[in-house]
């Protein structure tokens, strides 16, 4: 068992978010950016498995990069 490190960040809504927070719950991490037209392009189907997987599967979007105005 090999725990990826924890981390903290500010979620969107001004919320604290831990990884360890989710320890026991598969988690797909998925760091991204707007000016990425591939991620872009990705999201609706994140967004679509997060939605068809909710309870069983975490699906968490990093985008540290940017200012909260451009993350949409």
């Amino acid at each position: 068992d090999h725990p990826a490190p924890d981390f903290e960040l500010t979620s969107v809504d001004g919320r604290s978010f831990k990884l360890s927070a989710l320890r026991g719950t598969p988690v797909v991490l998925n760091f991204w950016a707007t000016w990425c037209p591939p991620c872009r392009a990705e999201l609706p189907e994140l967004q679509a498995a997060s939605e068809r997987l909710a309870g069983q599967v975490a699906i968490v979007g990093v985008n540290q990069a940017e200012d909260a105005e451009n993350r949409g």
